[in-house]
């Protein structure tokens, strides 16, 4: 639900810029594993990534998550032009805090500063700082050194370094050093128990921020193994992993200790994004919408009537893959023209969405929902508020799984979840009940043969469909379940034409790492030549089933 008001933009000045006043408030779930500041954001200071080294940006990053324990104030955009870059998301997000909460003042005067300046801006808040190597192992200590402690700043490299002693500061050297060497009971006590990031310290430029802020461990992952045990043994409740690693095999081992899976390597600015108020989101207008495509619907009830357009129908919809993916949906994804930020209304669309992403980036969130046309549509997925593997999470824990999983989707106006299993085992029904409680339908995908080693196989929850992929518009085979444009448009165009049973629907994966928005209109343009398919979004696909389908004929729970 989304409060809506009014905003008008006041210049201040040369490089501050500041909106008419709204109050910004504190929403955090019960069970969420996400921290919040103590105040609320009301200033922030703009700075350039432009022309700065890894070193450079990993220090300036440990600086704002040291300031956004009290209140953000640094937020890292791709350069100068921020205010009208529509390329960079992360530009895009900026003006979406604008403009959901009009208090904030966005100040550009630090925009392209020397580091020692804007460290030197800041130092009553810092203490000291820690020096590493230069993305090695003692990357990760100082970044978990400077989580678990106070003001601490990571330097990487001796020019960081001398910024670093320029403004004052008094750097410990962590060089050598691994993230078990500084694991004392201390650190350790002060680190979070919910939130870990697994990030290779080739990348610590990105999510360092959030990192400190959340006084997250940072390690790679299997790197060491024994810093790791202990790090994942402490918790018992619902947890999260940020970064990334090998997929199976990291998602499994968080998933084994009660923490979902965000892909978010990639990631900047959260501690900032995350502390914005979802309650005060303000919706955009058709010219006023940061991100590409066309005119934006009502954020009204999505979900499908079940009318088809005959008896001869065989009902296709499409479903983008990795929605859950925060480095990508944060990122590329929303303002590349390949995928969300292009044209879209033109056929009925479903992407996959993490329901979290409410929670640690309301604004951004509310700017995609409020970009989304009549023809698009967010599924939660997979598979929840965040990855997992529904075998793998701890039976206790599913409740506040769902739970979680719940509020994100309330947030976002999702009526499906997608899941994903670990194999091409069949569903445990009685499981995945556990999942299912917030949507009116589930996709269920295998892990193989991109999504559709099931066949478009439908089971029921109750009265609620479990249907998997069919099909996938996956790469450019020409055969089998994977297939490209052409392939896939032959295929589709001999199904049965059987609303009465389950193989008179289609749901398609969109791989999105091979497949664009532009292929599925492709494809839809190409089944027009063909009577008896029609193309719906996903809750339409599911409201069919619903109301056509009799239980009965497949597995009922």
């Amino acid at each position: 639900v989304w409060l809506f008001g009014n905003f008008c933009v006041v210049l201040q000045g040369a490089g501050t810029m500041r909106l008419s006043l709204c109050v910004l408030g504190s929403v955090a779930s019960s069970t969420a594993p996400y921290p919040r500041s103590q105040s609320p954001v009301s200033s922030i200071f703009a700075i350039s990534s432009a022309s700065r080294s890894a070193a450079e940006l990993l220090c300036l990053d440990t600086l704002a998550g040291n300031l956004a324990r009290e209140s953000p104030k640094l937020y890292r955009v791709a350069g100068s032009n921020w205010a009208t870059d529509k390329e960079d998301s992360y530009s895009v997000w900026l003006r979406s805090v604008q403009h959901d909460h009009p208090e904030v003042i966005v100040d550009s005067s630090l925009l392209d500063a020397p580091l020692a300046s804007i460290l030197t801006h800041f130092r009553s808040s810092v203490s000291s700082c820690v020096r590493s190597a230069g993305q090695d192992a003692s990357t990760s200590a100082a970044m978990t050194l400077a989580a678990a402690g106070e003001g601490y700043l990571v330097v990487d490299d001796d020019a960081t370094e001398a910024a670093a002693t320029t403004a004052g500061l008094k750097c410990k050297d962590l060089r050598g050093q691994t993230v078990s060497a500084v694991l004392t009971d201390e650190v350790v006590g002060n680190l979070s128990t919910r939130v870990i990031v697994f990030q290779d310290p080739k990348k610590s430029q990105f999510l360092a921020d959030y990192a400190v802020f959340a006084r997250a461990p940072v390690l790679r992952y299997g790197d060491d193994t024994t810093a790791q045990n202990k790090l994942l043994d402490r918790s018992t409740d619902v947890g999260v992993c940020l970064g990334w690693g090998p997929e199976n095999a990291y998602v499994t081992t968080c998933n084994q200790h009660g923490k979902y899976v965000h892909a978010s390597d990639f990631n900047t600015n959260l501690a900032l994004l995350s502390n914005t108020d979802p309650a005060r989101a303000v919706p955009w207008s058709a010219g006023d919408a940061p991100a590409a495509g066309s005119e934006p619907a009502e954020t009204a009830d999505r979900r499908g009537d079940g009318k088809q357009g005959g008896d001869s129908v065989h009902t296709v919809t499409f479903l983008m893959t990795d929605g859950d993916n925060l480095q990508w949906t944060l990122g590329p994804w929303a303002t590349n023209p390949q995928w969300f930020g292009g044209e879209r209304g033109q056929v009925p669309m479903g992407w996959t969405f993490c329901p979290a992403a409410a929670m640690l980036a309301p604004s951004a969130t509310h700017s995609i929902m409020s970009n989304l046309t009549g023809q698009d549509e967010l599924v939660a997925g997979p598979s929840g508020a965040g990855y997992a593997y529904p075998k793998e999470f701890p039976k206790a824990l599913l409740g506040d799984l769902n739970d979680l999983t719940t509020e994100g989707m309330e947030m976002s106006n999702m009526s499906l979840l997608n899941v994903i299993a670990q194999s091409d085992d069949e569903p445990d029904l009685d499981l995945l009940s556990q999942f299912i409680t917030p949507a009116e339908g589930m996709i269920f995908y295998g892990f193989g043969n991109g999504y559709c080693n099931h066949k478009g196989k439908l089971w029921w929850i109750g009265e609620k469909p479990v249907v998997s992929g069919r099909y996938g518009l996956w790469g450019d085979g020409t055969s089998g379940r994977m297939l490209g444009v052409d392939a896939l448009i032959a295929t589709l165009a001999e199904q049965a034409k059987t609303p009465d049973s389950a193989d008179g629907y289609s749901v398609v994966p969109v791989h999105a790492w091979s497949h664009s928005y532009a292929d599925v209109v492709a494809v839809v343009e190409g089944l027009k030549k063909h009577e008896g398919v029609e193309v719906v979004k996903p809750s339409e696909l599911i409201a069919r089933i619903k109301a056509n389908v009799k239980p009965g004929s497949s597995v009922l729970v």
